[in-house]
């Protein structure tokens, strides 16, 4: 569904004994509301899938941080930019040591830029820095490729850009790297 209302959506339409639903039916109850339905505003769908992503962080940070109070807790790794909602975000910032996250960027060579993804102008640096400014924690992209067609594989599969030559891809992973690195706040690029 909706990154801002699906979680909303699917917890109502669940069945009575769901443990999603009975989650939902407190959450509205809190609210004065005595039944659920999908009729409400997107305004609290959001909230409540705030509240939701809240539960989740502060459940796992507590139970690794039990057992593993020693090491840095690196976050749940998005599967890009665009996988969750803003709200989602925030919460993963307020408990994670580290923000990770997944992005297969576009090299542009000729530009010497890079975007987020192909027929995208948003830049990689803009956008990492607008979800910076939700997380306020340091972030690492865990994983993220380009691909040369020259390889002598296939290279059909997965994900990636492609380039034409091993040369071409060597200056896209360059390209990036770099753009990762001059930003304060990024970490690092698995």
């Amino acid at each position: 569904g909706d990154p801002a209302t699906g979680l909303y959506d699917a917890a109502a339409n669940a069945p009575d004994g769901d443990p999603a639903h009975g989650a939902l039916r407190a959450f509205l109850a809190k609210r004065g509301a005595t039944t659920v339905g999908r009729a409400v505003p997107d305004e609290v769908k959001t909230e409540f899938l705030r509240l939701a992503a809240r539960r989740y962080f502060e459940t796992i940070a507590a139970a690794i941080r039990r057992h593993d109070p020693n090491h840095l807790l690196l976050g749940c790794r998005f599967a890009g930019l665009n996988s969750a909602h803003r709200v989602v975000w925030e919460e993963a910032g307020k408990t994670c040591d580290v923000v990770t996250f997944n992005q297969y960027p576009w090299a542009d060579l000729d530009e010497n830029a890079v975007y987020l993804w192909r027929d995208s102008r948003v830049k990689v640096a803009d956008a990492f820095a607008e979800t910076h400014a939700w997380v306020k924690k340091p972030m690492l992209v865990t994983e993220w490729s380009f691909i040369a067609l020259d390889s002598g594989l296939p290279c059909t599969g997965g994900y990636g850009q492609r380039f034409r030559t091993q040369g071409e891809r060597v200056q896209a992973a360059e390209l990036f790297s770099k753009t990762l690195f001059a930003m304060p706040f990024m970490i690092g690029g698995d």
